[in-house]
């Protein structure tokens, strides 16, 4: 008799994905805001959930499921697993975005700053409470959802999911060209001010000539000269002003990101950096102009 597919283990399985993700986002926002002393936000998407943490809780299930009778095993494998996972997760992202979005250089014992010690032994210590405690207290909660509420419950959080995903990469995206704006911005506008310093060099290089000339034919007075000067300021006074004003305003307004969602992302990792160094530096100053708000 062929099989016939069903549904309902995607469906369990997509449910305990969603819950370790919260958990994760949850116990991930806890340990930050304790270490920085405020509370803070945290994870790539809008939601309360970190996928991260519900793809490593789903795969630690699955390959860690044999060696349930040895927790010592589970430690050790957990740590490895999660760190490879953690190390993937970070490499990825990095290369699809050009940006990388935590920095473990300072701890210990890190692999490139990818992974560290300390995180390493707190996700064994994780994989032991859900292998052996949370993990069956799970499974005995979602089998008692009526199977049509489950297929609800799923596909509405797909949905949304999905929705925070292509909303999330739409505004990393939007963040890596608004650093790249803004260096064009500060081309154009560095080029003005240059432009500008050129026509002072040429006016004292001219005036000096004027004055030789002026000493020679004995025709002119300092008051003279000193009118010519302030001649020269009256004109070019509003282009001075434009470019200050210009300048102000454009430094200004690039440090406000355009929507909540990239202010969001850099408050969440504010160990994010960009793989170029004249960018980082852009993203480092819109950091410290959030920070100030």
């Amino acid at each position: 008799m062929p099989m016939v597919f069903s549904w309902e283990i995607p469906a369990v399985w997509f449910l305990y994905f969603i819950i370790y993700s919260v958990a994760g986002w949850i116990l991930e926002t806890i340990y930050c805001s304790v270490l920085q002393g405020k509370p803070v936000e945290r994870g790539f998407l809008t939601g309360p959930y970190c996928p991260i943490y519900g793809f490593g809780a789903i795969f630690v299930l699955l390959a860690l499921e044999p060696f349930t009778a040895w927790p010592i095993v589970i430690f050790l494998l957990g740590m490895a697993v999660t760190s490879a996972l953690e190390y993937f997760a970070s490499f990825a992202m990095e290369k699809l975005f050009h940006m990388r979005w935590w920095d473990y250089s300072q701890h210990r014992f890190n692999i490139k700053g990818r992974v560290c010690l300390l995180n390493s032994v707190l996700f064994g210590v994780l994989c032991l409470v859900l292998t052996l405690f949370l993990h069956p207290l799970v499974v005995n909660w979602v089998a008692k959802i009526p199977i049509a509420w489950l297929y609800s419950l799923c596909s509405l959080i797909l949905a949304a999911l999905v929705v925070d995903c292509i909303f999330s990469v739409r505004a990393t995206i939007k963040l890596g060209k608004h650093l790249a704006k803004i260096q064009a911005i500060q081309k154009k506008v560095k080029a003005e001010v240059d432009d500008f310093k050129d026509d002072i060099e040429d006016f004292f290089d001219e005036g000096n000539a004027k004055f030789r000339a002026w000493v020679a034919q004995r025709g002119d007075t300092i008051e003279n000269i000193k009118d010519a000067w302030d001649q020269w300021q009256a004109e070019n006074k509003e282009r001075r002003d434009k470019i200050g004003d210009k300048v102000e305003k454009t430094l200004l307004s690039l440090k406000k990101p355009a929507g909540y969602q990239e202010r969001r992302i850099m408050r969440s990792f504010p160990s994010l950096t960009h793989d170029n160094d004249k960018l980082n530096e852009f993203l480092k100053d819109l950091k410290n102009f959030l920070q100030r708000k």
